[in-house]
């Protein structure tokens, strides 16, 4: 198992120094499972660098910005030998994941630890409070956000294509040929959630079990709407677990 953990460097957090170069990985042919989780917005090529050098594991973890890191900077990249994908936390990028998916052909397991849990907005009611009038912060310096929200706006356009990119593949069944099993450990019901939930079941022909990790508050209503959901393999079952 190699874990790899980049986090902006405060506090004692890993440093993006801290990322692993491939001719170091390439030492170990055979890494069985990797756990990418990146959090820092920038050094693309280097995540993407370190993809290439873990590809042929069998089962690999990763976070939201790896899966947006690997939708930038993509060159025909392959995971053949991956089983099992574990997506961690909340994901914010359909089309990361999509770009993902079609280069995992022989995937068998999909889980979801927390697929649509994160409140959006946090972030900026939590500088909020850290802001004057002017637009300055507590020391009095003038905020430097215009690469945020260039940034957040392209986020927010890129979820608008995610949600119909993701409504076209709906019909095509291209991106699920060997999965059997999916797992969603924490599901609230969310648009994403009820959207991914839909695409697998009414795509994946080979599938054999969903795994629905669900809170007490909502278990009549996910036992009463998604056995109804259309199916493309008529002996999924689904179980609904209390998480």
């Amino acid at each position: 198992l190699l874990e790899i953990q980049v986090w902006e460097p405060t506090d004692g957090l890993l440093d993006t120094g801290n990322v692993a170069k491939e001719n170091v990985l390439s030492s170990f042919p055979a890494l069985v499972e990797s756990v990418v989780l990146y959090y820092v917005k920038k050094d693309i090529a280097a995540i993407n660098q370190l993809l290439r050098a873990i590809a042929h594991v069998k089962c690999l973890t990763v976070s939201d910005l790896t899966l947006k890191a690997f939708r930038s900077a993509n060159k025909m990249l392959t995971f053949h030998n991956v089983k099992m994908l574990t997506i961690s936390r909340n994901l914010t990028t359909d089309q990361g994941l999509i770009a993902l998916l079609n280069a995992v052909p022989n995937l068998e397991s999909l889980v979801f630890t927390e697929l649509n849990t994160a409140i959006e907005g946090d972030s900026d009611t939590d500088n909020e409070e850290d802001r004057d009038e002017d637009g300055n912060d507590e020391d009095g310096r003038e905020e430097e956000d215009s690469d945020e929200e260039d940034s957040d706006e392209e986020d927010s356009d890129d979820d608008k294509d995610d949600d119909s990119l993701a409504l076209d593949i709906v019909t095509n069944g291209c991106l699920f040929p060997r999965l059997k099993s999916v797992s969603f450990q924490i599901f609230v019901g969310g648009p994403r959630e009820l959207r991914w939930l839909k695409l697998i079941l009414k795509t994946a022909k080979a599938l054999q079990v969903i795994t629905i990790g669900y809170e007490a508050k909502g278990e009549k209503e996910f036992k009463v709407e998604i056995p109804n959901f259309p199916r493309a393999s008529p002996g999924c079952v689904i179980k609904f677990c209390p998480c």
